[in-house]
């Protein structure tokens, strides 16, 4: 799946507004965890740079680099947040 803000929406509260409705839907789901996989820093898009800034502003921490995952193109990044009652954004 994939979620995105357009451009001419972003630095509203609208990235932070679904990102924690997804949260405490998948907490009620009994998920303890999240991940997301995004384009690297070796990647030069300005969009990813700030896919990758939103999403460690509301917690999500870089774990891993997999140079081949998405087989042929640029790196990518996974990100985790952990989720529990007191975890806001």
């Amino acid at each position: 799946m994939a979620v995105a803000v357009a451009a001419i929406h972003r630095n509203r509260g609208i990235g932070r507004a679904l990102q924690q409705r997804a949260e405490e839907w998948l907490k009620c789901q009994g998920a303890r965890t999240l991940q997301v996989k995004t384009l690297a820093e070796s990647h030069p898009s300005l969009e990813y740079a700030e896919t990758r800034k939103f999403y460690e502003s509301v917690g999500y921490m870089p774990i891993e680099v997999f140079p081949t995952l998405w087989e042929v193109g640029p790196p990518v990044l996974q990100l985790v947040k952990v989720l529990n009652a007191g975890n806001g954004l």
